[in-house]
């Protein structure tokens, strides 16, 4: 990796957030405008906050009964004499960055597929399923899953990924696609390249409306 690149490791949440709208990004990573946690962020960081602490106390928690419901039942389906390996995460909340792959991010858990021994990288959503984001739940994915890959923390690659969503009792799961992979890497760098670029322009989403910069935004103003 080139010099330059080096100095652009992102999170993962200012990735989004370049590809939400430029502009927002801008305001916020560059104008360094105070982005406040919305009730709905704020819910997902206790949620996930919870959830590490599910697996260590393995305690009812009204806020997760969904989730504990969810998990019952997939610890009844374990097939194996020692369920616990399966059903606990060998990872949670696991901090990983590096410098090839330009960005850095927490994956939610790590679990092993009791069917074949390997890998699924998972995230944990508070809020809906929705089969049109099934590329944005991908490109995630795919971040965490070459991160981890690449940290040394295992032995060779994860095989699986998924999203759970907390709420619902859904679950998004399939094999890794190294095309995904190959498409979060092009995104990264397409991200890296609008950074430079210097011209961060509003972009309309189905976020405007609770965009704490609408009544600045240009496109909001004119209404288009």
């Amino acid at each position: 990796m080139d010099e330059d690149n080096k100095q652009l490791i992102l999170s993962k949440s200012q990735a989004n957030y370049f590809l939400q709208c430029p502009y927002k990004w801008k305001r916020i990573y560059i104008d360094k405008v105070k982005s406040e946690a919305s009730p709905a962020q704020q819910r997902g960081i206790r949620i996930h906050s919870k959830i590490e602490k599910y697996y260590q106390n393995m305690e009812f928690d009204e806020e997760l009964r969904t989730f504990i419901e969810f998990e019952n039942e997939r610890l009844e389906s374990i097939n194996k004499e020692d369920k616990l390996k399966y059903f606990k995460p060998i990872f949670q909340e696991l901090k990983l960055q590096d410098e090839d792959v330009g960005i850095r991010g927490i994956c939610d858990a790590v679990y092993i597929n009791p069917d074949d021994e390997e890998l699924i990288v998972v995230d944990y959503k508070t809020g809906k399923y929705y089969a049109d984001k099934f590329d944005d739940y991908r490109f995630e994915l795919a971040v965490y899953s070459e991160l981890l890959k690449k940290s040394g923390k295992i032995d060779g690659e994860p095989k699986y990924w998924a999203i759970l969503f907390v709420d619902q009792k859904r679950l998004f799961f399939e094999k890794i696609d190294k095309k995904y992979i190959e498409k979060m890497y092009e995104t990264i760098k397409e991200v890296r390249k609008g950074i430079k670029s210097g011209e961060y322009l509003p972009k309309k989403n189905q976020y405007c409306y609770w965009c704490q910069f609408k009544k600045e935004c240009p496109l909001m103003r004119s209404g288009t």
